[in-house]
């Protein structure tokens, strides 16, 4: 994929919501995380939520302003210039949303950039009221979105950084599966705890192996060789995931 193809189908994709993106910068990474953004944006319309382009203050604009570097939450008195963020709900409990470069703060004190983040719209409300800054709430869903040559392969180096920085931004997640059992018949087994963000990694390049079988050990899930309008399908897979992951709570799908 080169960045003129990214720039076209992140423009494309853009029209749905009737927004430009003045603030992403050259390259293709960028496009392509803006890219992958939207068109997630779009798969969710089509299963019936409601998505809108809002600034920091929450009010609907038609110039969704993106940004250029990792930065922390704007307040919600900041100005509309500042990065906005796509709203997703549907009915009303389901309320949560979706931005693209935004800096957390680990348990540590470190920053971490995340490339896509899903988070939980009314503590993020709550947040800007009180200034903004690095967001240190729950995260539903955390994205890693890499643009390279497609004949490119991702080695483990990728999944370690991601699982580092998944344990740095929850690290009491505890898991205990146990094994159930009725009138003697074995029923399968269940998962019971806390669990952290689903961990995704969508790129337009390979993986190998031992980077897919990391992630998904970890509770996360990899998606290789996505790329606009040649393929596209795992993105369609992706949205199913988020469905069925239990932190989501899709309300009424």
């Amino acid at each position: 994929m080169t960045e003129a193809e990214a720039r076209r189908a992140l423009r494309k994709a853009g029209k749905a919501f009737a927004t430009v993106m003045p603030d992403v910068a050259k390259g293709k990474g960028r496009a392509y995380e803006a890219w992958v953004m939207l068109a997630l944006a779009n798969r969710l319309v089509a299963k019936g939520f409601t998505v809108d382009a809002v600034d920091s203050a929450g009010r609907p604009v038609r110039k969704l302003r993106l940004r250029k570097n990792p930065a922390p939450m704007p307040s919600d008195s900041a100005p509309r210039s500042s990065p906005g963020h796509l709203v997703i709900w549907r009915g009303p409990y389901w309320k949560h949303e979706l931005h693209l470069g935004m800096q957390h703060q680990g348990e540590s004190g470190s920053l971490h950039e995340v490339d896509l983040s899903i988070i939980p719209a009314h503590p993020a409300e709550r947040f800007r009221s009180k200034g903004g800054g690095p967001w240190a709430g729950s995260t539903c869903f955390a994205f890693e979105l890499k643009a390279y040559d497609e004949a490119t392969k991702l080695n483990l180096g990728i999944g370690r950084g991601l699982v580092g920085v998944a344990h740095d931004l929850d690290p009491g997640r505890v898991e205990v599966e146990v094994r159930v059992r009725r009138g003697g018949r074995d029923m399968g087994t269940a998962t019971f705890g806390h669990h952290a963000a689903r961990l995704y990694l969508v790129t337009t390049a390979g993986l190998y192996p031992d980077t897919t079988k990391l992630l998904k050990w970890h509770g996360g899930a990899t998606y290789s060789s996505v790329v606009p309008k040649s393929n596209e399908a795992p993105l369609d897979d992706l949205v199913e995931d988020m469905r069925d992951h239990h932190r989501c709570r899709w309300y009424g799908w």
